[in-house]
């Protein structure tokens, strides 16, 4: 499977330590990961997946997947074969979304 990195204003978020998670919550089919991104200097960022079917979180150090990006499409995925497959990798964990949409919002500014 192909994973296409989610490009933000600062790049392609590479790395365990580039995100580490604050909190997680589900709000309807919302699924809102509260982050902070560890770059030159510390941002909040939030992640936002919208028309969730379903996600799982898995230990960083039991995944399996691809660890090149921290925030990626993963492209002609098996486990989401009718919506969008992501994947985020951060600090601890990795946090796979089975949902319609999925955008980063670093400050005030979003990236979908």
């Amino acid at each position: 499977m192909p994973y296409q990195p989610i490009i933000t204003r600062f790049g392609m978020l590479r790395g365990r330590d580039a995100l580490e998670a604050v909190s997680l919550t589900l709000s309807g089919a919302t699924l809102r990961l509260e982050a902070i991104l560890n770059l030159e200097e510390l941002h909040r960022c939030r992640l936002e997946f919208d028309g969730v079917r379903s996600y799982r979180v898995t230990a960083l150090d039991d995944f399996l997947g691809d660890l090149s990006s921290s925030f990626d499409e993963v492209i002609g995925s098996d486990w989401a074969q009718s919506a969008k497959h992501y994947q985020v990798i951060t600090y601890h964990f990795a946090l796979e979304v089975q949902c319609v949409a999925g955008r980063i919002r670093i400050g005030d500014l979003e990236t979908q």
